[in-house]
């Protein structure tokens, strides 16, 4: 009776084992970095915050001319289609495995609308659009790019953000946040741009020899348990 005790308890502690090391990992997108425009210097825009672990670095332009409208991240000189040679940057990196879920911004083009922004990444080389924003007009939209393709980094990533416009004449980039649908020039609120992600590595999915143990620990398992049953 006792070693049919123990083996059943061998079991279930084998059959326990194998989940948790099996399981999936999940984990919440959290802030990584918010930007704050009112703190825009020359052609930099320096990070608000920066999650602990991480090290994301000042956003800045690469490729443009002149600098940036006051408490705005954004440029003349953009082209009607994409120009890899101008772009706004940002790196991010951490020791561990993490994800880049996505960036949440505000943005706005001076008189001539729709413009548009795309994202790509250094995890490619930056040969694949990665996602894309497009607003209707000049006055202030809120967007947000999915960063989840990028999948999983190790260390650092760069982003490279492409503005289309409808001519070289036409400044577009990052707002200040204000309330959807207004014009420049109304109070700032908030964090301007926000980045979140999440650490973690791939899902681990169990092997032949691991899915074998586990159904042979749950037979055990239940047979042992039936057999305890029926002795009391």
């Amino acid at each position: 009776m006792r070693n049919l005790r123990s083996l059943a308890r061998r079991c279930l502690a084998a059959l326990s084992l194998v989940a948790c090391s099996t399981a999936f990992t999940t984990a919440h997108a959290a802030t990584l970095a918010t930007y704050d425009l009112n703190a825009v210097a020359g052609s930099s825009l320096p990070t608000a915050t920066v999650a602990p672990g991480f090290t994301v670095s000042p956003m800045t332009a690469v490729g443009l001319p002149g600098a940036p409208f006051s408490n705005h991240f954004y440029y003349p000189g953009w082209d009607t289609t994409l120009n890899p040679g101008k772009y706004l940057t940002l790196t991010v990196n951490h020791a561990g495995p993490y994800r880049l879920s996505n960036l949440s911004f505000s943005t706005e083009s001076t008189v001539n609308a729709p413009s548009t922004v795309i994202v790509r990444s250094s995890k490619d080389g930056f040969s694949t659009n990665i996602a894309s924003f497009t607003w209707p007009n000049d006055l202030v939209s809120d967007g947000t790019l999915n960063l989840t393709p990028i999948g999983l980094v190790n260390g650092i990533v760069e982003l490279r953000f492409y503005f289309l416009t409808t001519g070289p004449g036409v400044v577009a980039g990052f707002a200040n946040h204000e309330p959807g649908g207004a014009g420049a020039g109304l109070p700032d609120v908030g964090r301007d741009i926000t980045l979140t992600g999440q650490l973690g590595g791939p899902a681990s999915v169990p092997t032949l020899s691991e899915w074998s143990l586990i159904l042979m620990s749950s037979i055990l398992a239940m047979f042992g348990i039936a057999r305890m049953r029926r002795k009391r």
